[in-house]
């Protein structure tokens, strides 16, 4: 089988991978966002939660331990 397929349909090249052909994707530089002051506040509310959960699941003695109301 071939390494890369080009299909003519919808104009992506695929990429062989095991059995499966996964699409080769990128993105542009046009496409990209700035996520600007806002963003940036937020993203580190969200690290912030993610840190505190994993401290709190692994110190319960569980990755699947939820958090206390």
């Amino acid at each position: 089988m071939e390494k890369y397929i080009y299909n003519e349909q919808n104009g992506l090249w695929y990429e062989l991978q095991g059995d499966y052909y996964i699409p080769c994707l990128t993105i542009s530089k046009e496409e990209q966002q700035p996520i600007g002051m806002w963003g940036v506040g937020i993203f580190g509310i969200f690290v912030s939660i993610a840190k505190g959960c994993m401290t709190v699941c692994f110190s319960a003695g569980s990755s699947t331990a939820t958090l206390p109301s």
